[in-house]
């Protein structure tokens, strides 16, 4: 990556009137703080009017948690840091639990859908048998400029 040059910003907040989202996240170590104890998420809220209410669960227990949580229907608005296989990703996307989300990349993702562009492997790698991308991957560039790698974030939120 040849800098960052491609990374748009909004000055305007994603949403008008504020709204809530759950997601639920494994925890990125028993160490690590809540995701709802994040600065970074602070920020996000406050330049966004989108406040996350964080289903935080540790890494121990994250599979088994997921897959309940998959089990009985009960979907959060998004996963976060999901750690969801290939046979995750093909079941539940293919069986309508996963949304696909290459229409709200390319329409509200502009950052997400120019890494795409640069990288083809990046897109091929994020996409399932069913040509519908239901994860967005991570990249991580090592060099001299590299991504912010785990960051992900939406030009405009789709709910």
């Amino acid at each position: 990556m040849a800098g960052v040059d491609y990374w748009v910003i909004d000055e305007e907040p994603l949403v008008d009137d504020p709204i809530s989202l759950n997601i639920v996240s494994r925890k990125a170590g028993p160490l690590a703080p809540d995701f709802d104890d994040m600065v970074i998420f602070d920020w996000a809220e406050s330049q966004t009017n989108v406040s996350i209410d964080w289903t935080n669960i540790a890494g121990a227990d994250y599979e088994e948690r997921k897959n309940l949580i998959l089990a009985n229907g009960d979907l959060p608005d998004a996963f976060w840091n999901t750690g969801f296989s290939d046979y995750d990703i093909v079941t539940y996307g293919g069986g309508g639990m996963l949304l696909p989300l290459q229409d709200m990349v390319a329409q509200h993702a502009p950052n997400i859908a120019t890494a795409f562009e640069r990288y083809p492997a990046l897109k091929a790698a994020a996409t399932a048998p069913d040509d519908n991308l239901y994860t967005i991957p991570t990249m991580i560039q090592m060099g001299p400029v590299s991504g912010i790698g785990a960051i992900r974030f939406f030009h405009s939120l789709y709910v």
